[in-house]
């Protein structure tokens, strides 16, 4: 079996070639011809058939890994290819997918703003502190050791913070703890701070009586996860709410589930390559009520309407 499988790609016009450097094999170069539409797994797929053909990956395992991490690549080379024609900046976007509104122009304008101000996730609070109402609702999903609790907390200081994670061994102590310092320091009362250790599903079923004006969502990062959190918030979020989430374009090894899911459910989400990019594609589609802002330095940022007819 093998243990590990580095992969390296150099572009070629109509091809790439793939160069695996296997533990014992050594290097083995196999130039694939790029087909017009061809869906990156199928590629990968094809790929490493080939490798297979020429008696090199033997184990099952193997082959799979392959083709995973060959698929994972070229989605992020034609992501590049895409971002570099549609013009997307790397700090500020709109997906292609997104429904074009009106009445979101101007607040996709101030995130954008923030976003060129402010590096990483603290864009997006910084906009959040001028949008979100004072003392208002709010809610981590995926939580780890609350370090950016800590700076929700601080930004926002919110009336309640519904934080929700399963905290395994010993970090819901390290994340009491961190968020107790913070609270400290922003001169809010402990109670401020509600902690779920579930599910992030179980969790959101009991907080039906929770009306919320934001949630940040940084959970399970599997296409049924993410739209499951996604679907459980969109009631519990009041009209003119924010729901924002991280790592778009985030790419898992092994390649995860959501194309799959994709190919056998009738929802059109053109066949996007990210579990998490997905799986926002799919709540936006079904929930127009929510316009879609942008992405903030991989943050995609979704607001309810104010008025839900």
């Amino acid at each position: 079996m093998l243990a590990i499988l580095l992969l390296l790609l150099a572009v070629r016009t109509g091809a790439v070639d793939l160069v695996l450097t296997l533990p014992q094999d050594g290097e083995l170069t196999v130039s694939v011809d790029l087909l017009n539409d061809e869906p990156p797994h199928r590629a990968g797929a094809r790929a490493c058939a080939e490798l297979t053909s020429a008696g090199v990956l033997l184990d099952a395992v193997a082959v799979d890994a392959c083709a995973s991490v060959v698929a994972a690549r070229l989605d992020a080379r034609r992501a590049r290819a895409d971002d570099a024609a549609a013009g997307r900046s790397g700090s500020f976007w709109v997906p292609t997918w997104a429904p074009q509104r009106d009445d979101a122009a101007g607040r996709r304008g101030s995130l954008e703003a923030a976003c060129a101000a402010v590096p990483g996730r603290a864009a997006v609070v910084t906009w959040m502190n001028a949008t979100a109402p004072s003392r208002s609702v709010g809610a981590e999903i995926g939580v780890l050791e609350g370090e950016f609790s800590a700076v929700l907390l601080d930004a926002l200081r919110p009336a309640a913070l519904h934080l929700v994670d399963m905290w395994r061994g010993d970090r819901l102590a390290k994340t009491k703890s961190a968020v107790a310092a913070a609270i400290d320091q922003a001169g809010l009362p402990l109670n401020v701070a509600l902690f779920h250790r579930a599910r992030s599903a179980d969790a959101l079923r009991k907080l039906d009586d929770v009306q919320l004006d934001w949630a940040y969502v940084d959970g399970g990062h599997d296409y049924e996860t993410v739209l499951a959190d996604l679907v459980l918030l969109e009631g519990r979020v009041k009209p003119g709410g924010i729901l924002v989430g991280d790592d778009m374009r985030w790419t898992p090894l092994p390649y995860e589930s959501g194309l799959a899911y994709a190919e056998r459910s009738s929802l059109d989400i053109s066949g996007a390559p990210w579990p998490v990019d997905a799986a926002v594609e799919s709540f936006a589609r079904l929930f127009p009520r929510w316009s879609v802002l942008g992405v903030c330095h991989n943050q995609y940022v979704l607001q309810k309407d104010a008025a839900v007819h």
